[in-house]
């Protein structure tokens, strides 16, 4: 028996590497899988790659900056699953830099992706779990929401952009959590400090070298660590924990 058996959910950014990981272990609990990437590049080495652990799983390329692209990619995955249990808002880009290396369109397509996908994809779902009075939602959050980027002698790990738009959707996790609650929805958040995920390779590697010194346990974060504490946070061994955001960064916050 897993944590997540007989449980439908939809996972955004899925072609990275903590969408992937997330969606192994997900599988490996008995959660059925509605995967997403904002294109359908990398989705046939996904799905092979899951398919051994995940019998049932289905890919749809979803832009989360759209509107009726959300709404009918979440329609056709309640309708081949039944319903959408858990979503796990995980699509999401950065960028690195001081403020005046930031252009508009940068400080937009930052906002679009990180926090109005997460309002567009919520709002999208919590009509049928509403219904059905149950929901999971965790938000793929940042530790640079909570504290901004970390100066360092090297430079600054994450930008004002970056920073600004996880901090949003830190105020809007708590704020669904209040409204969503007496519906049994419960929504929740992980702040990880720095992954060994593609998105950190063109960080300056003195920059990396200098975080990863201050990381108490010594090392960088690793996808897995990400989807364990998802899962714990979509199973029902937390139905009394909502509005909550959860570090995930090796005691980096507490340094």
């Amino acid at each position: 028996m897993g944590r997540l058996d007989n449980k439908v959910a939809l996972i955004t950014g899925d072609c990275g590497a903590i969408g992937v990981a997330t969606a192994r272990h997900f599988a490996a609990e008995g959660a059925a899988l509605a995967i997403t990437d904002a294109t359908s590049d990398g989705a046939d080495a996904v799905l092979a790659e899951l398919r051994d652990v995940a019998p049932k799983i289905v890919f749809t390329a979803m832009d989360v900056t759209s509107r009726d692209n959300v709404a009918r990619v979440v329609a056709a995955t309640e309708q081949a699953f039944g319903r959408i249990d858990i979503l796990i808002n995980n699509a999401g880009i950065s960028t690195y830099g001081t403020i005046d290396t930031i252009t508009d369109p940068v400080w937009q397509r930052i906002m679009e992706v990180n926090l109005t996908g997460v309002f567009l994809c919520t709002q999208a779902v919590v009509a049928g779990m509403q219904a059905r009075k149950y929901g999971r939602i965790v938000n793929i959050g940042s530790l640079a929401g909570k504290v901004g980027g970390i100066l360092t002698p090297h430079g600054q790990m994450a930008s004002s952009a970056y920073a600004a738009s996880k901090g949003g959707v830190m105020a809007m996790t708590k704020t669904l959590a209040k409204d969503l609650g007496r519906f049994g929805i419960t929504v929740n958040a992980l702040a990880p400090g720095p992954i060994t995920t593609p998105m950190i390779e063109t960080v300056d590697p003195e920059l990396l070298a200098f975080i990863t010194g201050l990381v108490p346990m010594g090392r960088l974060g690793r996808p897995e660590d990400v989807a364990y504490a998802a899962a714990f946070l979509a199973s029902d061994e937390a139905s009394w924990i909502t509005g909550h955001w959860l570090d995930l960064d090796g005691g980096l916050a507490m340094a």
